[in-house]
Formats: C-alpha cells, sequence, structure tokens
C-alpha cells in the first residue's frame, strides 16, 4: 500500500504568549499543524489552556469527520490509534430496487473517499468588500478515493460482488467552516512564528475564535493555479504577493503528496522591510500577482 512521508519537523523558538489571546501564564505547546493530521511544526510556549481547548475542537471534527478516514486508512498517527474501529458502516443496497441501508465493513477493504472544500481567493486577495457576509462555505468539492491500488469504481465493484450487494455508496463529509478555521489558524501560527520581532499584525484572530465567523473567506480561501501533486506530505509557507507586499499571504497544501488543493491564508500585514523586499516576482507572474518563496 502506498504510505505517506512524515512532515519536516521543525520547532520554533518560545513564543512566551498565547498565540490567540495574548496571556502568559501557564502556557503549552501549540503544533502549527494539528499532531492527529501528521503536523511536526511546533511552537513552545504558544497556547494557554483555554485556546488550547477552542483550537483542539475544530481540529478534532475535521480531523475526526472529514479526514478521519483517510488518517484510518493511512494509518496517521493518533493517541487514540488502539481505539479505532476494525469494522466501518458502509451504505449498500441488498438488492438492485431495494432501499440503501448500511452493513459493517471490515476496515481493510472500506473505500474511502477524501473530501478538501474548493474555496474562491481569500476576499483580501481577490479586492472583496469586507462588509459582504463571506462566513465559510462552498459549492464544490475535491474528492479522490485514499486507495492507491484500484480506482474507486474497480474497488465498490469487487467489493459488492464479495460482499453479494447490489450497489455501493462510498460517502464522505465535509465541516467547511471547522476546515476553515482550522486553514486560518496554521496560517496565523505560522506567519507568527515566523515573523515574531517583526511588526507582524494579524488579522484572523476573529475566524479562530468564533464558529461561522462572517468574515472567514475574507481571509481564508483557494488559489486558482493547480499545482502537480508535491514530494512532503504538507506545504506551508509565504507568497509574494506583487501588487500589496506588506500582505502576510499563507500557503497552505495538506497532504500535498497526495495531490490536494492549494488553500490561501491572508493572515495578516508586515511592513518589516526584510518582508517585504524578500523577493520580486518575475515579468511572467499569474495574473493573480503571487508568487511562492521560501
Amino acid at each position: 500500500m502506498f504510505s505517506l512521508p512524515n512532515d519536516i519537523e521543525h520547532v520554533y523558538s518560545p513564543l512566551g504568549r498565547c498565540l490567540y489571546c495574548d496571556a502568559t501564564d501557564v502556557l503549552g505547546k501549540e503544533h502549527v499543524l494539528a499532531k492527529s493530521l501528521g503536523g511536526r511544526k511546533i511552537v513552545p510556549r504558544a497556547s494557554c489552556a483555554k485556546c488550547g481547548t477552542m483550537t483542539s475542537e475544530f481540529e478534532r471534527t475535521v480531523a475526526r469527520t472529514m479526514l478521519g478516514p483517510m488518517r484510518m486508512y493511512f494509518d496517521i498517527d493518533s493517541r487514540r490509534r488502539d481505539e479505532r474501529p476494525e469494522k466501518l458502516p458502509l451504505k449498500v443496497k441488498l438488492r438492485a430496487n431495494g432501499d440503501w441501508s448500511y452493513i459493517d465493513v471490515d476496515r481493510k477493504l472500506y473505500p474511502f473517499l477524501i473530501l478538501f472544500p474548493l474555496l474562491n481567493m481569500p476576499g483580501e486577495l481577490a479586492g472583496r468588500s469586507a462588509d459582504k457576509d463571506q462566513t465559510a462555505k462552498c459549492a464544490s468539492f475535491w474528492i479522490r478515493a485514499a486507495s492507491f491500488e484500484l480506482g474507486i469504481h474497480e474497488h465498490t465493484e469487487m467489493l459488492a460482488q464479495s460482499l453479494k450487494v447490489a450497489a455501493i455508496m462510498p460517502e464522505g463529509r465535509a465541516e467547511v467552516d471547522a476546515f476553515a478555521r482550522m486553514l486560518a489558524k496554521v496560517g496565523h501560527s505560522f506567519a507568527t512564528a515566523e515573523l515574531e520581532g517583526k511588526n507582524f499584525r494579524p488579522a484572523t484572530i476573529n475566524v479562530i475564535r468564533n464558529a461561522n465567523a462572517r468574515n472567514a473567506l475574507q481571509f481564508v480561501g483557494g488559489s486558482p493555479h493547480s499545482e502537480p501533486t508535491g514530494s512532503t506530505l504538507h506545504d506551508i509557507d509565504f507568497v509574494y504577493v506583487r501588487h500589496d507586499p506588506t500582505l502576510v499571504l499563507v500557503h497552505i497544501r495538506l497532504f500535498a503528496v497526495l495531490g490536494t488543493p492549494t488553500y490561501l491564508v491572508a493572515a495578516g500585514r508586515c511592513d518589516d522591510p526584510e518582508f517585504v523586499g524578500r523577493s520580486s516576482p518575475p515579468a511572467d507572474a499569474p495574473i493573480t500577482g503571487t508568487q511562492r518563496v521560501s
């Protein structure tokens, strides 16, 4: 079976304050991307207990619902790995003209789906008005089967024959608001850790702290450009914005090695000369005016 590479490990300098509320007492380490998704970038002394509970809640929603099946399929690290069920409910038709029902299927045979929301560019980058309702939602999804051994149709046909059922309906679930909050948290914590001491002014705290924030898609969105399959588990870095070089735009690609969509988080502003002058775009830069920089 295809196996995932490990995320690149990096431990930043201790922050000494909570990333989300600026509290300075009793701070724990914070993963830029949750450990449950294989994240290995850590900011020591960067999260108070209250905010840690808050971020863990929406990260858990994403890890267990949207990406839970994929985590089980690839056996991604979990504090409760031993508690993962051996069988999972699969939606089937026992007879061609019958109703849909559920039967339990061995986890190793389960036709897992991977779902990622397809989002427009963040309003901050696209020039949309911040006054409009931009609650996190989407109309379409990137959907793939987790199995790399067979295509989803071949796998379900084989499984239907094995189970002696007429039809199988693989299912996936997406929690777009929780996913957007998680992206905002990744972008914010990465930018804060990378730009500590450089007058970084964050913009996504409200999105992180509040479910169904009306301005979520002002700061969180997707890229209009498709990218080739990556070689790393996760890809997180800055993007240079040609027409707005003080904008701290974070490029996030979760499970890049699977060819997943690219997300962009307008994490805030930074007018530090080193940040603003870190790169200049080529003459043939894309119309969005962005260029990846490491």
